[in-house]
């Protein structure tokens, strides 16, 4: 493909490639392979420059499915860096021509607009199913040019998406740029129900009509349906309904109610439940990039421990709540009481609890004692993964930051869950569970199972695991030249950064960059060689809690 002369006079190439450099999917293990080429920003901006003024061919996408909380699966996309910032800085200059940049704003105030709307009895949720999967390529180009009356940067961005995925639809998941497509696309649904005089609100694929009563609800219903069918879409029934003013209200504090009960079960004193979950929900976030660049990144430049974090799902975190605060040992209790009482199942069982509301409590909790390092919540990590798979990148941060103090014991747990009669985890979890095992050294080479099973996933089934496993082979310097050479020559474009990282930090790799194919996998070999990987770690010890027995 090539980019019409017209769109890269107004590129801004710097931005594109630090924005992408320090962009994160939360839902995958950091990319170390990008964190590695920011003290290279000026040479791959000049490279991005000679790409986009050339012919070039996408590289074809990779993906992997990830759990969702309550069911389904959401498809992660692994992309080739180049075409990432392609995309990047081809999405931006559409950004630019919009009369008006969608703002998603804040979940929380959207989610309770309708009850603010005079009149309200009745509340409309509806929600599109899978929208990022099924935006039709044409129509996001109509609605585009519709918006700013340009068609150029839209169609490279399409032909681009298309030359990788070899489809005329979809866009990559949880990807801020893509938000702002799918925003865009979806929108029409909502500007169909306010010319209609309906009270609509909505926030990404969300919609909120706040209705008088139940006809009217069912009349927006309809409505919103057939505009969704209009645009390819269909609504997601399992999170579509009709509830009442006061089932909404309800649905809205059960979250809140089953704080207050843990609360003043915990008998605390001194403190409010404001106070005390507020404090709580500062820890938790899912941007775990300043905990996890110390953690894992020896020595990177400080512009990467400012990294944003990027949060695409229902509740953003907003940078107040996003803060990293010490826990009490209050809170730590709460946070360990949580995870104990979700293991045993007639405990679970007397509270009446949903899963939403356990996933929730779950989510704070790890977070907790993640950042406490505590390691009460240790013996519970494999039964969670089985039977919590979406919660699998909270528990394997958890684990990274016990791990920090007492390597040897997340050892154990990896080697259980590694172990050869063992097939517990999926592909997107086996992704985790590298990432977890190259996080964690104990500065020794001894045999364990969980390098094993590494050292097999090196020439294993999926591609993404194997460039990971060789990375955390690299990272536990347990990776030989052979080995990592394996997972360099079978991985594609899109993974072949992470598996050039690896193979540069291999054993005796020496004079890796004569043989690099490119710049970029110099610039890696080179970072590689800075890195202390594979030894013992100094950590300022806490005093720790004794973990608990099985329950």
């Amino acid at each position: 493909m090539r980019i019409p002369a017209a769109v890269l006079a107004e590129v801004d190439y710097r931005a594109a490639v630090i924005d992408e450099l320090t962009a994160r999917n939360r839902y995958l293990p950091p990319p170390l392979a990008d964190r590695a080429l920011l003290g290279h920003l000026e040479d791959l901006v000049g490279r991005l420059q000679a790409r986009m003024r050339r012919d070039f061919h996408p590289a074809p996408q990779d993906s992997v499915l990830a759990r969702k909380a309550a069911r389904g699966s959401r498809p992660l996309p692994y992309v080739a860096l180049e075409d990432r910032f392609i995309y990047r800085a081809l999405v931006n200059v559409v950004v630019g021509r919009l009369p008006v940049i969608p703002d998603r704003g804040d979940y929380d105030e959207f989610a309770h607009s309708p009850l603010e709307v005079e009149g309200c009895n009745y509340v409309l949720k509806a929600d599109v199913a899978a929208y990022y999967q099924y935006i039709d390529h044409e129509r996001l180009i109509d609605e585009v040019v519709a918006q700013t009356g340009d068609d150029l940067a839209i169609t490279a961005v399409v032909e681009l998406l298309q030359g990788g995925t070899g489809r005329q639809f979809g866009l990559p998941q949880m990807n801020d740029r893509s938000d702002v497509l799918g925003d865009l696309y979806v929108d029409p649904i909502r500007r169909s129900l306010v010319r209609r005089g309906y009270a609509a609100a909505r926030y990404a694929d969300d919609f909120r009509v706040a209705c008088a009563d139940y006809n009217e609800a069912l009349e927006a219903l309809e409505h919103i349906e057939r505009s969704a069918f209009e645009l390819g879409l269909v609504l997601n029934e399992a999170k579509t309904g009709t509830p009442g003013r006061e089932t909404y209200e309800d649905s809205r504090t059960e979250v809140r109610r089953a704080e207050q009960r843990l609360f003043d079960e915990q008998a605390i004193q001194g403190i409010t439940i404001e106070e005390f979950f507020a404090s709580v929900a500062g820890v938790y976030s899912d941007d775990d990039d300043e905990d996890l660049v110390d953690v894992v990144i020896d020595d990177v430049t400080e512009e990467s421990r400012r990294l944003p974090g990027i949060e695409h799902d229902e509740s953003d975190s907003t940078e107040e709540s996003a803060a990293r605060l010490e826990p009490t040992s209050d809170q730590l209790d709460v946070a360990a009481r949580v995870v104990s009482i979700w293991r045993d199942e007639e405990a679970r069982d007397d509270y009446g609890w949903g899963s939403h509301i356990w996933s929730t409590l779950l989510r704070k909790s790890l977070a907790t004692l993640e950042t406490g390092r505590d390691n009460r919540a240790v013996n519970a990590a494999i039964a969670l993964l089985v039977h919590e798979p979406h919660l699998t990148p909270q528990v394997c941060n958890y684990l990274i930051a016990v791990g920090r103090d007492d390597a040897a014991l997340v050892h154990g747990v990896l080697n259980e869950l590694c172990g050869r009669d063992r097939n517990i985890v999926s592909i997107w979890q086996s992704l985790w569970v590298a990432y977890l095992a190259g996080s964690v050294s104990d500065g020794t080479r001894r045999r364990q199972r969980h390098i094993a099973w590494l050292k097999d996933q090196v020439d294993g089934a999926h591609d993404a695991v194997s460039a990971q496993a060789a990375l955390a082979l690299a990272r536990r310097r347990q990776l030989t030249v052979d080995l990592g050479a394996r997972a360099y020559d079978r991985a594609p474009e899109s993974h072949r950064l992470t598996a050039a990282l690896a193979l540069a930090a291999a054993r005796e790799a020496n004079g890796v960059e004569e043989v690099a194919a490119d710049q970029v996998e110099r610039w890696l070999a080179e970072w590689a060689r800075k890195q202390t990987w594979g030894t013992r770690r100094r950590v300022v010890r806490r005093t720790r809690l004794v973990a608990d027995g099985p329950s």
